[in-house]
């Protein structure tokens, strides 16, 4: 009895390597992309850092007072939240 070899066309395994070869190509163009946003952002804040300092050290004192007129209503604020937290009966 003759048993029938089905072989699969050379067409489907070709596609398949390209569609790999499309997604690797992808894949690594992602990661490209990836590593220049992140040399980006670091400059960015680097840039940030550098400008605050720089400031800080021109104007010291408006420095203080700005740090103290946000963080007192800060302050207050938080704290009025956390007290009204624990006074909100729970049932």
């Amino acid at each position: 009895m003759a048993t029938a070899v089905v072989e699969k066309p050379a067409c489907e395994s070709s596609t398949f390597l390209r569609a790999a070869a499309v997604a690797c190509r992808q894949a690594v163009h992602a990661a490209h992309e990836a590593r220049l946003l992140k040399t980006i952002a670091e400059d960015a804040v680097e840039t940030r850092v550098y400008e605050a300092a720089h400031r800080i050290r021109k104007h010291p004192f408006m420095s203080v007072a700005m740090a103290f007129a946000i963080g007192v209503p800060l302050g207050a604020l938080i704290g009025w939240a956390g007290g009204h937290a624990r006074q909100v009966p729970r049932g």
